[in-house]
């Protein structure tokens, strides 16, 4: 009868801490502001493109020390150029419309064949996917961020893109 005791006061005490070891839910803080967490944008350069008479094209490389492999794999980088129009208007045009944009870690090399662009201003803008982006906004199975996909971020206007990560 001892045993028995004993062998209940064992399997009370072992029930009792499994219970104190269960998790419950805790109160649920305030929604913080949407934020920019990990977006990164370089600041605006001022093109000097030079001729390349191999290539038949103006070219410039830009050091770009925070595109890193990781953005390449799972994030995107996004250029943009910054001129006065013809009517003395500041105007901000994706750059991939005017020259082609090769991102590589630490470089971005900017080749056009038809327009010298010295004298523009480019900015680039890395918006990190997986674990690294925006809480709330992280990459998923279907490799979008923010639902949107790599190539629709890219085809994005600085208007949108500044809308979407509110940040203008």
């Amino acid at each position: 009868m001892n045993k028995l005791r004993l062998l209940l006061a064992v399997m009370l005490l072992m029930v009792a801490g499994l219970y104190s070891c269960s998790k419950e839910a805790g109160a649920t803080g305030a929604t913080g502001a949407t934020g920019t967490a990990n977006v990164m944008h370089s600041g605006w350069t001022t093109l000097r493109m030079s001729y390349n008479s191999t290539d038949s094209a103006y070219e410039q490389t830009l050091a770009a020390d925070s595109i890193t492999q990781a953005v390449l794999d799972s994030g995107v980088v996004i250029g943009y150029i910054e001129y006065t129009n013809s009517a003395s208007q500041t105007q901000v045009e994706n750059a991939s419309s005017y020259m082609e944009e090769v991102f590589g870690v630490g470089s971005v090399h900017l080749y056009s064949a038809y327009y010298d662009l010295t004298g523009a201003n480019y900015r680039y803008i890395i918006i990190p996917g997986g674990g690294a982006m925006v809480a709330g906004r992280s990459a998923n199975a279907a490799n979008t961020i923010q639902g949107y996909t790599k190539a629709q971020w890219q085809a994005m206007t600085y208007e949108q893109v500044m809308a979407l990560l509110k940040k203008q």
